[in-house]
């Protein structure tokens, strides 16, 4: 048996509990890892799960680059709402955006969810809406409020992204994979299709499917650090672990290191036999009582 298969299943779950996923459930092996590694595309690290207000001891230092959706909402913030926003909403948003920018999703929803509520025709904050309420582990509330929005607009590609990582992060595979499907006919030069791809193939096992995904996410948007993560967890499941730890050293040696990429590659190391390298990396963004619990977690269960 692989050193991958024998610790996986107690502690990646350990590892990670200083760190911050889209998932609705804690992660329990490798590829649980992967299944909040959607998470990666747009949600940077904040504080851990469930543990808002409990001090700076929870709170990971955020990433130096953003992601995707929140880089895209800043900008967008620029534009004004469907219609010519009113005193009220142009305040609105701005509190929304920097509640997001600032980690605090539960404050943004609200904001987004009175945006829609005044002007459910604006894209703008039906897409903050739904990405926030997802951040906040409401993903199937985010499906629900997507395919209404569609309902009008069924050719809205961010729309039908944003839709796909909802459902994905809500367990609707299925459903994911279809629309994915029709985002490749329809929408195929957009890195996060592809992408998106890469994640359902890897929900289903298919590896080599899902790296030449993002492959091709990557022929699209080179060195995107989102796509390279999650491409590193599939070599990694794909028991490839040698391959998945030197392409997130290449990252973390970069500009494009984030306290995201830096754990996975903590958590890869660990799983090779390699604590030290583990607890360097770990002390970097994990507050010293994490780094303890996880470190102690592995040595028992290689003991046994």
């Amino acid at each position: 048996m692989s050193l991958t298969r024998l610790v996986a299943p107690f502690f990646v779950a350990v590892w990670l509990s200083g760190c911050a996923y889209v998932g609705e459930t804690p992660s329990r092996s490798l590829q649980d890892v992967f299944t909040d590694a959607v998470g990666s595309f747009d949600e940077a690290w904040s504080s851990t799960p469930g543990q808002e207000g409990e001090g700076l001891d929870s709170v990971v230092p955020e990433s130096s680059i953003q992601s995707p959706d929140r880089h895209q909402a800043n900008i967008d913030s620029a534009k004004t709402l469907s219609h010519e926003p009113s005193p009220i909403q142009a305040v609105l948003l701005e509190s929304a955006l920097a509640a997001e920018n600032n980690f605090d999703y539960g404050l943004a929803t609200m904001h987004y969810s009175r945006l829609v509520e005044m002007n459910p025709a604006d894209i703008l904050s039906v897409l903050g809406f739904a990405r926030n309420l997802r951040y906040t582990g409401n993903s199937k509330e985010a499906v629900l409020l997507l395919k209404k929005a569609l309902s009008s607009m069924p050719n809205h590609v961010p729309l039908r992204i944003q839709l796909v990582k909802a459902q994905i992060a809500a367990g609707l595979l299925e459903e994911a994979e279809n629309q994915t499907d029709y985002l490749l006919q329809t929408a195929g030069g957009e890195w996060e299709v592809y992408a998106l791809e890469g994640v359902i193939l890897d929900h289903l096992g298919k590896f080599l499917a899902a790296q030449a995904a993002y492959g091709r996410a990557l022929s699209i948007s080179p060195n995107n650090v989102m796509v390279l993560n999650n491409m590193s967890l599939s070599l990694a499941q794909n028991g490839k672990l040698d391959s998945a730890i030197s392409l997130l050293e290449g990252l973390v040696k970069s500009e494009y290191s984030t306290p995201q990429v830096r754990q996975n590659l903590g958590l890869f190391y660990a799983l090779r036999g390699d604590l030290h390298l583990a607890e360097q990396l770990a002390r970097e963004d994990l507050p010293p009582s994490i780094v303890s619990e996880n470190l102690s977690s592995f040595r028992v269960l290689q003991e046994n």
